[in-house]
């Protein structure tokens, strides 16, 4: 049984680099909808209904605080093709270490590791991570780029519009180590006027914009107005804006796929001390392989990322998967 895995797991890995090296980088405009937090329902509600081709990407917070009902909610849209990626244990910024660059490990271990293997254990694995808060610094990226390598943070600029805000586009000709989103939060009372000037230089500028929100409610709901929602109606026009201008719409890990550097290095040994060349106590030398793989880091976003996690993840799951027959 273990020569079969084994040569099952070559011919498996064989195809996957034959498939993505057949395929040209491409760098169509588009747009990146994420949205933060734990609002299983609501994003169900708004999202799993649809016959087109809009797909989001949903970072979920507070994996073990989620009922039976929410993480089947998740899985349904993951099914459906959307991303579903990490938002940290307990919802903590970076703030609260006081962007510490003595603390990055402590983080890891308290906020990321523990998420991880959270959804693991409910058979998700996620490959992207968006800072709450949006707190983060080249230190903190540094350490949880092996674990969770595609990175979103936020950025708000009061004095420019969202059009002019080059932080929230990116696209093949940009190097980017972190991708930023804007808030479509009823906070920042961001127009739909604003918004569709936005998506028409994406689409001008062959870019891929990026935005995030919370909370998604109907119009009806007394809540439709709340700080941290958008109102369905609003954003169906923002989707409407971008069909209409023939816009992508990409998953977060798809966006970030968008080639910008060298290809990093490959997957490194499970088990392996991190990037600041020890190994932390309840780190990876105390999580069993299969929860969490493990790559090295380069420093930067793209490169060959997408393809060792998920070649990783990929041969994970089938060891289990025959582990589980008897």
């Amino acid at each position: 049984m273990k020569g079969l895995f084994n040569k099952l797991a070559v011919i498996c890995l064989s195809a996957m680099l034959l498939s993505v090296n057949s395929q040209a980088a491409t760098n169509q405009p588009g747009i990146v909808l994420t949205f933060d937090d734990t609002s299983a329902a609501l994003w169900h509600n708004f999202f799993a209904g649809r016959t087109d081709n809009v797909r989001a990407t949903f970072f979920v917070s507070q994996w073990h605080t989620l009922s039976t009902a929410q993480i089947q909610q998740l899985r349904d849209l993951q099914n459906r093709g959307h991303e579903i990626g990490c938002h940290s244990r307990n919802h903590i910024g970076v703030g609260q270490y006081l962007f510490d660059p003595n603390r990055t490990l402590e983080y890891v271990n308290t906020e990321v590791i523990p998420a991880i293997r959270n959804m693991n254990n409910d058979g998700f694995y996620p490959m992207s991570f968006s800072y709450p808060s949006g707190e983060r610094n080249e230190n903190y990226d540094a350490v949880i780029r092996p674990y969770l390598p595609y990175l979103r943070t936020t950025y708000y600029d009061s004095s420019r519009s969202f059009a002019q805000t080059e932080q929230i586009y990116h696209n093949s000709d940009k190097v980017y180590a972190v991708l930023a989103g804007a808030s479509l939060d009823n906070r920042y009372g961001v127009t739909i006027a604003e918004i569709e000037q936005a998506l028409i230089r994406a689409k001008n500028n062959n870019e891929v914009i990026t935005l995030y929100g919370h909370y998604i409610f109907d119009d009806r709901s007394l809540d439709a107005d709340s700080t941290y929602a958008i109102r369905a109606s609003k954003l169906n026009q923002i989707i409407a804006i971008a069909q209409r201008l023939g816009l992508k719409f990409y998953t977060f890990h798809e966006a970030f796929e968008i080639p910008n550097q060298p290809p990093s290095p490959s997957v490194s040994p499970l088990n392996s001390s991190n990037n600041t060349g020890t190994t932390p106590s309840n780190s990876l030398s105390s999580v069993p392989p299969e929860v969490i793989p493990q790559t090295n880091n380069n420093g930067g976003g793209g490169g060959s990322f997408p393809l060792s996690y998920l070649m990783l993840t990929f041969v994970l799951m089938l060891r289990q998967s025959f582990r589980a027959k008897p």
